[in-house]
């Protein structure tokens, strides 16, 4: 894609959310498990709501380039980067915890 275009739409390299968050989770799949997909990311989701329901929030990352991190982090070849979750406090008051239904 052309430079101009993710100018125009304030997308840049830099991640300050990843730099600011105290807790980063890193999550991976075993690309050798049946539905390996569909069964991290609900548990992703399950994660997520967790992690709603203590004050807490966050944004799912997935970085366009992930083998890197398998090296890095000298996890085995079959397991592939999900998502990254960088885990903090609301950095506002806006952050409205809705009531849940009985």
């Amino acid at each position: 894609m052309d430079e101009k275009w993710f100018k125009a739409r304030n997308i840049t390299r830099k991640k300050p959310f990843l730099e600011k968050a105290p807790v980063l989770v890193l999550v991976f799949a075993d690309n050798k498990a049946p539905y390996y997909i569909q069964s991290t990311w609900i548990a992703i989701g399950y994660f997520l709501l967790a992690l709603g329901e203590k004050g807490l929030t966050t944004v799912t990352y997935t970085p366009s380039k992930i083998r890197w991190f398998n090296e890095f982090f000298n996890i085995p070849q079959n397991y592939v980067l999900q998502v990254i979750l960088p885990i903090g406090k609301p950095a506002t008051d806006s952050y409205k915890k809705q009531p849940r239904k009985n």
